[in-house]
């Protein structure tokens, strides 16, 4: 599954990052990169070409964009429980697994908080499990990529969702993401 992402964000820098984080997995396809928020006609072409729009705090608050957005902002943000803003990442020190996290997360509509959780602590082994999780990667695939058997990886994903109080591996990833493990 190919998630389409718009971007927009006035720094031209932290966009161009953005969409070259996303642009390096194969999971994500950045449609749209835009420096000023989208309104009107040009927000309702974006809404209908995109899964997920990675925005400013700016363009969060001016665009007219319906689709879940992925706020990265500094400052503190207000997010309401019934808007568009799934997720809530800071721009200094944001990684790029985390930022893919959080767009995976919130198109399929899981709400990943910008506040601290307390989690227990994972292994370094747990921890690439669900780094690679974040980046859309299947059993077989962490099996190959780390050598495991897939039946070793099953038990330790279901280990991870157990740990983590997590529904399925996609609520493991929001929840590792939001206490900053990955």
């Amino acid at each position: 599954m190919t998630i389409r992402v718009a971007v927009v964000d006035e720094n031209e820098i932290f966009r161009r990052g953005v969409v070259a984080c996303l642009d390096d997995s194969d999971t994500f396809m950045v449609t749209s990169a835009s420096s000023e928020p989208l309104v009107g006609a040009a927000a309702t072409v974006v809404d209908a070409a995109v899964d997920v729009a990675v925005v400013s705090a700016k363009a969060a608050r001016q665009s007219e964009l319906a689709c879940p957005l992925v706020v990265c902002a500094n400052e503190p943000f207000a997010v309401p429980d019934d808007g568009p803003v799934l997720a809530l990442l800071p721009r200094n020190g944001l990684t790029a697994e985390q930022l893919a996290a959080a767009v995976h997360s919130a198109a399929v509509g899981l709400k990943v908080s910008g506040r601290r959780l307390e989690l227990p602590q994972l292994d370094e082994r747990r921890i690439r499990i669900l780094r690679l999780l974040a980046d859309g990667a299947t059993t077989a695939e962490i099996s190959q990529s780390l050598r495991y058997s897939q039946r070793t990886i099953k038990g330790l994903v279901a280990s991870i969702q157990l740990e983590l109080h997590s529904r399925n591996r996609a609520h493991a990833v929001a929840t590792a993401i939001r206490g900053e493990l990955i």
